[in-house]
């Protein structure tokens, strides 16, 4: 277990926002959290990336070592005038890597998810699903054992947005664990397990092939 929130509830100006939920998220899955606008996600996220805490119920516990977390976002934050080899290399300068080698693991990672010809690319010419995929390689690159997506590919066409699902995908090759909220049935059909959230609780929960 890297994560886990138990009986988590929340509320947001009075009204509550999550009830009751709990999530275990484990090394190298793939979790999809499905529902409307305003059923939760995107505080289901916040709450097991620590960013909030849970204040009407509930705790998160995290694993021996306190896993490392990185964020997607619908617009991936990037150094703009810097090239996407730069943006990638900064994951590895960050794990300890000295300058040479973090280039050499990021110029090998940039390759490994489709951008081998971007490298020297700045990331504001870089499309959309490019930058995305930057983000998640520069996730990839830091030693991030978690990674917690919220709408990676709502902006995004279909062949983009395959490219960004595709380099999810990939991360849990390596043992990352992938948690992300999204509407995009393709997405989800990806996933490892789907979580359906409506007005704050769990609807249902099923594992890929179930």
């Amino acid at each position: 277990m890297l994560i886990q929130a138990e009986r988590v509830s929340h509320r947001l100006g009075g009204r509550l926002v999550l009830d009751d939920v709990s999530l275990t998220v484990n090394a190298g899955e793939f979790i999809a959290l499905l529902g409307p606008s305003g059923a939760g996600k995107t505080t289901l996220l916040g709450i097991l990336g620590g960013l909030t805490t849970p204040n009407a119920a509930g705790a998160v516990l995290v694993g021996a070592g306190r896993p490392r977390i990185s964020w997607a976002f619908q617009s991936a934050p990037s150094l703009l005038q810097r090239s996407a080899l730069e943006n990638v290399a900064l994951g590895g300068l960050a794990r300890g890597l000295d300058r040479d080698a973090a280039v050499h693991s990021a110029a090998s990672t940039l390759e490994r998810f489709g951008l081998a010809d971007k490298m020297s690319a700045r990331v504001r010419l870089l499309s959309g699903g490019e930058r995305q995929r930057v983000s998640l390689a520069r996730a990839l690159e830091s030693g991030a054992e978690i990674l917690l997506a919220d709408e990676p590919t709502a902006s995004l066409d279909r062949s983009a947005s395959d490219g960004v699902v595709d380099a999810m995908v990939d991360l849990t090759r390596d043992r990352v664990a992938v948690v992300v909220a999204t509407h995009d049935p393709y997405v989800a059909g990806c996933a490892d397990v789907r979580i359906a959230i409506r007005d704050g609780r769990v609807r249902a929960s099923t594992a890929r092939g179930a």
